[in-house]
């Protein structure tokens, strides 16, 4: 999920971002970045034909885990 979340938030598209108010420093971004590297280098699963599917199936697990809007519950 973190994977998943990191590439959308670092993708040129239209999904909406933190902005600069959630972030103390621009490090924090770039600790991101580096842990989004670090994922890309090690993970499988998201070159899986079922990576969509996977993804899928653990929001759907997860979800139940958590039921607040944000991080603060």
């Amino acid at each position: 999920m973190l994977f998943e979340l990191l590439s959308r938030w670092s993708e040129e598209n239209a999904v909406p971002t933190p902005d600069a108010s959630c972030f103390e420093s621009t490090a924090e971004c770039a600790v991101l970045l580096g842990v989004l590297a670090d994922l890309q280098k090690q993970l499988v699963a998201p070159f899986r034909e079922d990576y969509a599917e996977a993804v899928k199936a653990a929001r759907r697990r997860l979800a139940p885990s958590w039921d607040s809007p944000d991080l603060r519950g």
